[in-house]
């Protein structure tokens, strides 16, 4: 009986051990505050990322955060997103739908709202670095009601 008590804390200090020392599969999360008086379409969010440890897969997503005091006046928000790798770029243009058929704003939150979009997957090069340009497309310039923009890239088995 004793010998058990000793044992239990013990294999639940090694679990914990080993559940802190695995690798993180982000490779890169980071947000970037857009101006109070609105974001200009000439200006560009620039997220850049390096030292990737593995090859591998990994799935590009962008996040948005909106307040609830200073509401956006659109349904979606259309992005141009440059990847730029060294040796290749791409480009892709996203609308992300930020409200539903009623009106009423997607994401979760309260005072906050933060809505995640899946963008694009990658195939990485161990080593390899580069970094993602953002900017947005609405013909309202500059654009109000936006709090922040991120981007996370994570290895796409991870998901």
């Amino acid at each position: 009986m004793r010998f058990s008590k000793k044992i239990l804390p013990l294999l639940l200090v090694a679990s914990l051990l080993t559940s802190a020392c695995r690798r993180s599969t982000t490779l890169a999360l980071s947000y970037r505050s857009l101006p109070t008086a609105g974001w200009n379409r000439a200006d560009t969010l620039c997220f850049p990322f390096d030292s990737v440890e593995q090859s591998g897969y990994y799935a590009l997503q962008i996040a948005l955060r909106t307040a609830a005091a200073r509401p956006y006046p659109f349904t979606s928000l259309t992005l141009r997103v440059d990847v730029e790798l060294g040796d290749s770029a791409f480009t892709d243009t996203l609308t992300l739908p930020l409200a539903d058929a009623h009106g009423a704003p997607e994401g979760s939150g309260v005072a906050h709202r933060q809505t995640t979009f899946p963008a694009r997957r990658l195939a990485l090069r161990s080593g390899q670095r580069g970094r993602i340009v953002v900017r947005h497309l609405m013909e309202q310039t500059p654009l109000r009601g936006l709090e922040s923009l991120g981007v996370e890239l994570a290895a796409a088995d991870a998901r």
